[in-house]
């Protein structure tokens, strides 16, 4: 066998096992986030003020801190991106469904699942701190 075309096997045998590890990092806790029951989270419960929360799964991890007023969400802000892919047009979407939809429960944003779903851990982890 030609040492050009050794080269090359070689060469895509690499690629492809890179490949399939960046495939297998890049997917580690995903069901755990997909599969999370967001808990109920109880407003009237929850007295005036802002509550950090955070989600610190995998590569989902972010940090949040969550403004309440009058037993309502008012603001959602990111803390720490960590390691989250969140920008900002996927943060105000979820932002917009959060205040929009009080309890902070609702079907995630389309074609960012995951993501919003682990907003939505760190968010109610807030609240939960925030809860009598």
């Amino acid at each position: 066998m030609p040492k050009a075309v050794r080269v090359f096997l070689i060469t895509l045998g690499v690629i492809i096992f890179l490949g399939v590890i960046l495939v297998i990092v890049a997917t580690i806790g995903m069901d755990d986030v997909k599969n999370f029951k967001i808990p109920d989270i109880d407003l009237s419960r929850i007295d005036d003020g802002e509550y950090e929360g955070s989600c610190t799964i995998s590569r989902w991890a972010m940090k949040v801190k969550v403004a309440v007023q009058d037993h309502k969400i008012k603001n959602v802000a990111i803390v720490d991106k960590m390691m989250s892919n969140l920008n900002e047009e996927l943060i105000a979407k979820i932002n917009g469904n959060v205040i929009d939809r009080q309890p902070p429960n609702f079907d995630a944003v389309s074609g960012a699942s995951i993501t919003s779903n682990a907003y939505l851990i760190a968010i109610t982890d807030a609240l939960s701190k925030g809860m009598k």
